[in-house]
């Protein structure tokens, strides 16, 4: 029951620690009651029905728990959850190899469990180390790239329990060689998805730098449509300027002082048009506020900007990127709703620029391992885009829906 137990928290933990699951006293406490109750329900099958009995609903009583705790407590995905806990199982085979290889040399009943125990707080910590890193950027993938890791790993885990568990017909043979075969397929599947990881993690980034590009050349357009704008506007103006000019001399001949008074007011309102805000001391940043100033007000929505980043800024063209997605995003929420305001924060602490966007939303917006899913035709890789541009400068962002109002944070 001991090694039971210990190979229960070894999977358990190296499941959390691959799904990335918050280390809260909310965390914790979930993780120690679920253990209390498995332990407990295995020492009552284990009584009632004998210790084959608790081998034969293990995966019931062990691992559907944990796969559903992670899918309907903590929010990840089936396919994340199933491959991180298959991977976890998988690497309980070196501990159970551990102990066959022993209890070969060491004949007392006991020794084999006696090894389990002892060599799975050191394989625990080997493995958080070492493969904690490439197992969460696997978790990031698409569904059917994940695949490629839950197939083999899924065949295997039926392929034991229906030999070794609920037929006997891996002691046909030593027991010992069928864990090393396992141990082997193990180290294949590992191998394999490795490899195809490197290919997959390669075409990925590769896909990634097309949509910054993307984005890059979106907001580069979005700069000379705006130029091409005001410079429209000023040469107009510059055209009628002896137009305006007769205009208020005939007002003031008549002595309409009303009238010169309207007039003026309307002229001020199309040069302010043709003006880049200030925002900040940043000239690119101020573009770019400028821009999607002028088209929320054509779209009917009010933006609201705070900035406050200085002249010179480090990642200045992905911050210009991110600022430009994120509020292209959120005009495209806002479309349609009325009264619509968007806030936007960007501002300089501790060395990193943080960003804040904020926008109302309509309907329901769903999230998949932390990131908000478009359900338009050839959207969705925003957001990737922005969490890659974040991270690519050691920080981080942050999608929440709630209340009807959606947000953004970014720090980079």
């Amino acid at each position: 029951m001991i090694s039971w137990v210990a190979v229960y928290l070894y999977g358990l933990a190296l499941t959390a620690a691959f799904l990335s699951l918050p280390l809260t006293k909310k965390g914790i406490l979930i993780a120690a009651v679920q253990t209390a109750l498995c332990v407990a329900l295995q020492f009552w099958i284990l009584d009632a029905f004998g210790s084959h009995a608790v081998e034969m609903a293990y995966p019931l009583i062990c691992h559907l728990p944990i796969l559903l705790s992670s899918v309907l407590l903590y929010r990840r995905s089936l396919s994340s959850s199933a491959v991180a806990l298959l991977a976890a199982y998988l690497l309980t085979i070196p501990r159970n190899l551990c102990g066959e290889l022993v209890a070969l040399v060491w004949t007392a009943s006991c020794a084999k469990d006696i090894t389990k125990i002892i060599v799975t707080i050191p394989l625990l910590f080997l493995f958080l180390k070492l493969l904690t890193p490439v197992m969460r950027k696997i978790l990031l993938r698409s569904s059917r790239e994940k695949w490629l890791f839950l197939v083999p790993a899924l065949v295997y885990y039926v392929m034991i329990y229906v030999t070794s568990v609920y037929t006997q017909a891996a002691y046909h043979g030593s027991f010992a060689v069928m864990s090393l075969l396992g141990t082997l397929l193990c180290l294949c599947t590992f191998i394999y998805v490795f490899m195809d990881y490197r290919q997959l993690a390669e075409v990925s980034e590769l896909r990634q730098k097309q949509e910054i590009m993307d984005l890059q050349a979106s907001e580069t357009a979005l700069r000379m449509e705006e130029i091409r704008y005001t410079q429209q506007k000023t040469k107009t103006m510059r055209h009628d300027l002896r137009h305006y000019l007769q205009i208020i001399y005939d007002y003031a001949a008549e002595g309409n002082a009303a009238a010169i008074e309207c007039y003026i007011h309307s002229i001020q309102g199309e040069i302010e048009d043709t003006v880049v805000q200030e925002y900040c001391k940043n000239e690119s940043v101020n573009l770019i506020l400028s821009s999607y100033h002028g088209k929320a007000k054509r779209q009917g929505v009010e933006l609201s900007v705070s900035a406050g980043v200085p002249q010179e800024l480090d990642g200045e063209l992905d911050v210009c990127v991110l600022l430009a997605n994120g509020i292209e995003n959120a005009l495209h929420a806002s479309y349609g709703i009325e009264d619509a305001k968007i806030t936007v924060e960007c501002n300089r602490y501790a060395g990193k620029t943080v960003i804040q966007i904020k926008n109302a939303y309509q309907g329901e917006i769903k999230f998949a391992d932390g990131l908000p899913v478009s359900g338009r035709e050839g959207h969705g890789f925003g957001t990737k885009s922005i969490a890659a541009l974040a991270e690519s400068h050691g920080g981080a962002a942050d999608f929440s829906a709630k209340d009807g109002t959606f947000t953004l944070r970014a720090v980079m």
